[in-house]
This record gives structure tokens, C-alpha cells and sequence, in this order.
């Protein structure tokens, strides 16, 4: 798990956000977050180790085709109840957008990704609800961190974000300079 690299994407995604002209959340609120985020990081090490462990006991990687447990573990997505199950819950969770539906069936959420919005929706959900700006500060947050797929959900939480604004309140696309 690249933890580091994730947590550097992070650090900088929240110093441009703070500094956008229109972001409604300063650099200590947008900060705030992260140990949220990094205690889900540490908590899926753990849960990616023990996926290891299982793969390995029963063979998983070899009845399904992969060479070894950890390119088994690299596309579980695929295969794996408790994820899907935890995609079908995220889905629910957001607005039903066709993006975010679509990436679900399609198994295009990761590992990584589904299982820190699990808990940072689980504990936001009321915020995010309430507040579509930081809906996009989230998507514009993600979409800078070093997940695989993170283009395709932060495009599904802007699309989420701009759903929960009336059309003719709509806060302006936040772009974010590379």
C-alpha cells in the first residue's frame, strides 16, 4: 500500500484547496478531515493484510487465476462480497447519480478508495448532505490524492455536489491547478 504517497497527495491537495479563492473551508477545516482519512488508511492495512492471510489458507488466488495473493488482492474488487457490498452501500448512500451506479456494476471503485469513503461518509454523511460545497472540496480532495480509479469518483461526487444545489445556486466548478 503506497500510504505515504497517499498521505503527501493529501497534504497538498488540502494546501491548494485552502488557497482557492473559492473554497468555503479554510486549511485548518480541510485539514481536519485527514485523520479521518489516515486512520482508514492504517485500519485497511490491516484488513488488506488479513485478506492476505485468507487468500493464502484457501487458495483463493489460485481457483480464481492470479499468480500469487497480492495480485489477488490488487483485483478483489472483483470478487469479493464484503466489498461490493460495501459499493452497493456507498451507491445507496450518494444521490443515484449514472456515474456513480455505472462504476459500481462496473467494479471500478478500489480498494483503496471505496474503503476510505466508506468511513468518511459513514461519519460525514449528514455534513455532506447539508453542504454540497464540501461535496466538491472532497471530489477536488480525492481527485488529487494517488488512488487508481479516483478520476471516476470525484467526477461522481461533483456531479453529486451540484445535484444537492439548486440550479440557479449552483457554486461555479472548483478547479484546482496541477
Amino acid at each position: 500500500m503506497r500510504t505515504g504517497a497517499s498521505l503527501l497527495g493529501l497534504a497538498k491537495a488540502v494546501e491548494k484547496l485552502a488557497a482557492h479563492p473559492a473554497c468555503a473551508l479554510d486549511r485548518t477545516e480541510l485539514a481536519y478531515q485527514l485523520p479521518v482519512l489516515l486512520a482508514q488508511i492504517h485500519r485497511l492495512q490491516s484488513t488488506a493484510l488479513k485478506w492476505l492471510d485468507e487468500a493464502d489458507a484457501m487458495g483463493a488466488y489460485a481457483v480464481t487465476g492470479y499468480p500469487d495473493s497480492p495480485t489477488w488482492l490488487g483485483h478483489r474488487s472483483t470478487c469479493d462480497y464484503g466489498l461490493s457490498t460495501h459499493l452497493t452501500w456507498l451507491a445507496e448512500r450518494l444521490p443515484h447519480h449514472p456515474e456513480v451506479s455505472e462504476a459500481v456494476d462496473a467494479c471500478r471503485f478500489g480498494i483503496d478508495h471505496a474503503g476510505l469513503l466508506i468511513r468518511f461518509l459513514d461519519d460525514h454523511a449528514e455534513d455532506l448532505a447539508d453542504h454540497p460545497r464540501r461535496t466538491a472540496l472532497l471530489a477536488e480532495l480525492l481527485a488529487d490524492a494517488e488512488h487508481p480509479d479516483t478520476a471516476v469518483l470525484s467526477e461522481s461526487l461533483l456531479h453529486c455536489a451540484q445535484s444537492l444545489t439548486p440550479p440557479a445556486a449552483a457554486p461555479a466548478a472548483l478547479t484546482v491547478a496541477a
